[in-house]
């Protein structure tokens, strides 16, 4: 066979592989599209066939269904079967949804294990979530040897994305584990999880804020973050705003509250 044909076969193959490959992500996100819209059934039927032909977000994504039983009956079993099929893929997600899975409940030990393996997988791929629950594996020394200086590594590289690792980094520093006890840093590791939407360390923030500890003290922002914490559902912080109002001055009060309505209005509530 001389070269030219040879040429001529592998574009042909090539054409061929691209074109599926273009079906496959068109079939995938008429996917997406159907879920979005409530139709988990038809979400069902488009990402089965590439769940099959190995696709490994269609077997999470399938692995979603049956664990949320949308679309299908509810079967923790299945979910964990396919969420598994697209761990092993490599498929970040899904590792740290088995993981999650695996952590469910008085989990065994060597579903401790397992779970600690698929997080450091997808931790390694770069999955904030997953970088902050190996992070409280090491900490806690679940499915490994406890190790705080390797849980601060692992809550250090999940918090620009990750509420919940800004918030565990301010637990740390409070307490001085695998860091210098410091609670100016704690202070400022509280201030980037609620500036992310983390409830604990609205409240947390706030308590400092309010006694002046780690930061000067400021009862406008003490009241500013109790207000946003309260708005989250948490009852305690509406107790300590409302309690704590009664030390401030109508000036500080009215300043706060406009903090408050300020930022609502910017987030359209």
């Amino acid at each position: 066979m001389n070269r030219p044909i040879i040429k001529t076969m592998v574009a042909s193959l090539f054409s061929l592989f691209l074109a599926g490959h273009l079906h496959a992500e068109e079939t995938f996100d008429q996917g997406v599209v159907a879920f979005q819209h409530g139709d988990y059934t038809t979400a069902m039927r488009l990402w089965y066939p590439l769940a099959e032909q190995g696709s490994g977000s269609a077997q999470n994504n399938i692995g979603l269904l049956f664990d949320h039983g949308l679309g299908v009956e509810k079967n923790r079993e299945e979910a964990v079967k396919w969420f598994q099929m697209a761990a092993e893929s490599g498929d970040a997600v899904a590792q740290f949804n088995v993981a999650t899975k695996f952590l469910e409940g008085p989990a065994k030990p060597e579903e401790q294990a397992v779970a600690f393996k698929y997080l450091q997988q997808s931790a390694q791929q770069g999955y904030p979530e997953s970088q902050n629950n190996l992070g409280t594996l090491y900490d806690r020394g679940i499915g490994t040897v406890a190790d705080k200086l390797e849980a601060i590594k692992w809550y250090r590289k999940a918090a620009d994305y990750s509420d919940r690792a800004s918030y565990n980094l301010g637990v740390k520093y409070a307490l001085g584990q695998g860091v210098n006890k410091d609670i100016s840093e704690s202070a400022k590791w509280y201030q980037r999880a609620a500036d992310q939407g983390n409830d604990k360390a609205m409240v947390r923030l706030s308590s400092l804020y309010e006694d002046g500890i780690g930061v000067e003290k400021d009862l406008v922002q003490a009241y500013y973050w109790y207000s946003m914490a309260a708005d989250k559902g948490i009852a305690e912080a509406a107790k300590r705003r409302d309690r704590m109002a009664l030390k401030m001055s109508r000036e500080e009060v009215v300043e706060a509250k406009m903090r408050v309505k300020t930022m609502k209005d910017r987030k359209g509530k």
